[in-house]
């Protein structure tokens, strides 16, 4: 296979195990065996290293040595620290969506609006991707090229992480209304007022994220508690 066809194949098969992980087919705390991969994917080990490796880079996973690699599983700590990051990015992105022109702002009204169909469906999975989708989206509006590959690689890990199972039917409510909210404060170009409302949604998530974990929880503990060791 020739180099650039084995590129092709690495960015396909890192591509797949990541849109599993996203969409929760491989949840956290799963052990993705590497013997157990390469048949999956009909690849080689050397294939599927140089994909895992990827997803280390992206913190969706964890390296085990000589076996593989573990879906991330977020600790208390671990919240903390995403979220200290996320909020004022992500605030920023809304006071400079602000100052975008009406005509940037459509491709966000679309997913607000499809976000609302899948909160009334209750439909779990199409709400977290709606949801990723209208914060990336509302990045990219800004033009600030950094500040959309920070917040992806940020928002990433917490679409990837083990709390949508959490969510109750007003969580849903509470995430869309939040979006609506900006969304009118974004076209209206009320700067204070976006980011404001970014950053109490924002809050709203780090707490939700919070009360799913027990504080003394952190990665090496559940690592040896999953493993025996």
């Amino acid at each position: 296979m020739g180099v650039s066809n084995n590129v092709l194949l690495v960015e396909k098969v890192y591509m797949d195990i990541r849109n599993k992980i996203l969409s929760g087919e491989y949840p956290s705390g799963m052990h993705l065996v590497e013997a157990e991969l390469t048949k999956e994917f009909k690849v080689s080990r050397v294939t599927m290293r140089e994909a895992s490796r990827r997803l280390v880079v992206d913190d969706l996973v964890d390296l085990i040595p000589n076996s593989g690699v573990r879906v991330r599983r977020l600790s208390y700590q671990d919240v903390i620290d995403l979220y200290a990051v996320r909020e004022p990015l992500e605030a920023l992105a809304a006071r400079l969506a602000a100052q975008a022109p009406p005509d940037k702002l459509k491709d966000l009204q679309m997913i607000c609006s499809e976000g609302a169909a899948a909160t009334a469906r209750r439909d779990r999975i199409n709400h977290r991707f709606l949801n990723n989708q209208f914060h990336l989206t509302l990045a990219a509006v800004t033009g600030n090229r950094t500040l959309v590959r920070v917040l992806e690689r940020l928002n990433l890990q917490i679409v990837a992480s083990q709390f949508m199972s959490f969510m109750r039917d007003e969580d849903f409510d509470i995430s869309q209304h939040d979006h609506e909210e900006l969304l009118k404060a974004i076209f209206a170009g009320y700067s204070d007022k976006a980011e404001l409302i970014m950053r109490l949604h924002i809050k709203k998530g780090r707490e939700f994220a919070l009360s799913c974990l027990p504080r003394d929880l952190n990665n090496s503990s559940l690592l040896k508690q999953e493993t025996g060791q």
